[in-house]
């Protein structure tokens, strides 16, 4: 990003041979110039930047820049080409960071981070800042400045030599997972032509909204799968909700949780049958609904779930997740997304990060779907409000939450065709069975069995019971009858 001669060649290679000591982990590097197409630029998980002195694209706009950083509201960011890919690298999921010894060099990339990054903030990173430890605690670590949104971060300004923190950087930008090779990234898509209606999905962005480009990757995705789809994007204000609550073709609005939001406001829009789709809300999904007057359930059997009867529909029941999900432990069997009708409209909320996964790329710290999974959610979800009919509302209403204290077993249910479960030829319990099915929970949790049926079903016995088992027994009553039927046999019973 400078002039030739002040080029570092030394940081680059040495992270590289770092990565396959340290961490076993063979990667290359390749050099690029600001120049180069954004597509080039994405091809590395993260961006480095090294020089000396005051780079040159810098040099020519310093004095503007300088009178934008001193005024509030002051002249727009400097039309510099370097400038704007840049920002577009950032917006689209890219980790920029800055390794220099060079007080200059430093100082101008800071401003320029911080113009083309606004409603973000700096930190000095400590020595127990998550980023400098995920791989162990360095020997040495130099100062380094963050620059962060509330959910990843966009920049990293190391001051001096960062060849022992340089891999915990890279282990964050991969999130701590094999990168997707080169030659991947770089092959041509060409583009499905779409068939259909277009489907309306229109995001909308809070003043804290940390992923400005998430419509515009839902887009390229859908044009690359042959998906019809008109995707917008407008900020979280009263207009744009007066305005939706005046449009007549029920649509989906896809937001991030904000505190600061007052959802009550969007009552209206659920009046008029839209489906608003709340993101990253952790917790707090529970007082979205109750500020709306409505409250959350989940419910597997949707069709935004399921994908059944859905152009293009894909099945959620075992959705994939982040590399940081399930390095925590944060993953489940299901999807975490729970619903509640309002009026004629739907209202869900998920904890998971939905935004920054449509751009498909890693970043460590981030708990949610993966790309495919939260795109694939999204698009379900569209469809759906289109397919919705004047019906869905009540009979989402209907829907009541179960418990395994309410619920009876069909043991010797043989009408289905598959002679009773009783007289199956497997024994245990699965996960995709379908009394375990049948059994579902309000709560974003895996489906389970309690810890009764669990035993009784995984008895050790190849018998089946006889024909005067009653038809529908409960849990303890299933518990009981296989207990009876070991003793009668001779066996001894489980304890």
């Amino acid at each position: 990003v400078t002039d030739d001669a002040a080029i570092d060649t030394t940081t680059a290679p040495g992270l590289v041979r770092n990565l396959l000591r340290d961490h076993e982990q063979e990667c290359t590097w390749q050099r690029v110039t600001l120049q180069s197409p954004v597509d080039v630029l994405l091809e590395s998980p993260m961006l480095l930047l090294t020089g000396n002195g005051v780079p040159h694209f810098a040099r020519r706009s310093l004095p503007q820049l300088r009178a934008v950083m001193r005024q509030s509201h002051g002249d727009p960011v400097p039309d510099v080409q370097e400038w704007g890919k840049l920002d577009a690298y950032v917006r689209r999921g890219g980790l920029a960071v800055v390794c220099s010894k060079s007080s200059g060099f430093l100082g101008a990339m800071e401003s320029m981070i911080t113009q083309l990054t606004p409603g973000s903030t700096w930190r000095t990173a400590s020595h127990d800042d998550p980023l400098v430890t995920i791989l162990g605690r360095p020997s040495r670590v130099p100062r380094v400045r963050i620059r962060h949104s509330e959910d990843r971060i966009l920049a990293v300004v190391v001051h001096g030599a960062g060849d022992d923190l340089l891999p915990s950087i890279w282990a964050w930008a991969t999130e701590r997972a094999p990168f997707t090779p080169r030659l991947e990234l770089s092959r041509t898509i060409t583009p499905v032509p779409p068939k259909g209606v277009p489907l309306a999905v229109q995001f909308l962005h809070t003043p804290k909204h940390a992923e400005p480009g998430d419509a515009a990757a839902f887009r390229s995705w859908c044009g690359q799968t042959g998906r019809p789809v008109s995707v917008g994007t407008a900020p979280l204000d009263g207009a744009c909700i007066d305005a939706a609550a005046k449009l007549p073709q029920p649509m989906l609005f896809v937001t991030r949780y904000d505190s600061s939001v007052d959802w009550s406001r969007f009552r209206p829009m659920l009046d008029r049958g839209h489906v608003l789709f709340v993101t990253g809300c952790g917790g707090a999904g529970d007082e979205v609904a109750s500020a709306l007057g409505g409250r959350l359930q989940a419910d597997h059997r949707q069709p935004w779930v399921t994908g059944e009867g859905l152009d293009f529909g894909t099945s959620l029941r075992t959705p994939t997740w982040r590399s940081f999900s399930r390095r925590s432990r944060r993953d489940l069997p299901t999807l975490d997304a729970r619903a509640a009708p309002i009026a004629r409209g739907v209202l869900i909320c998920t904890p998971s990060n939905i935004s920054q996964a449509m751009l498909g790329r890693p970043h460590w710290g981030i708990h949610g779907l993966d790309a495919d999974s939260a795109r694939q959610l999204v698009w379900n979800l569209a469809v759906f409000t289109l397919r919705r009919t004047s019906q869905e509302p009540e009979a989402y209403a209907a829907l009541k939450p179960t418990t395994h204290d309410h619920e009876t077993l069909d043991i010797d249910d043989a009408s289905a065709g598959t002679g009773g479960w009783a007289r199956r030829g497997h024994p245990v319990l699965t996960a995709n069975d379908p009394v375990v099915l049948h059994h579902r929970s309000d709560q974003p949790r895996p489906v389970g069995t309690s810890r009764r049926l669990a035993m009784a079903a995984t008895t050790r016995t190849r018998r089946t019971l006889p024909e005067a088992v009653p038809t529908r027994v409960g849990h303890r009553s299933l518990a009981g009858v296989l207990r009876q039927r070991r003793v009668a046999s001779g066996r001894r019973p489980h304890p």
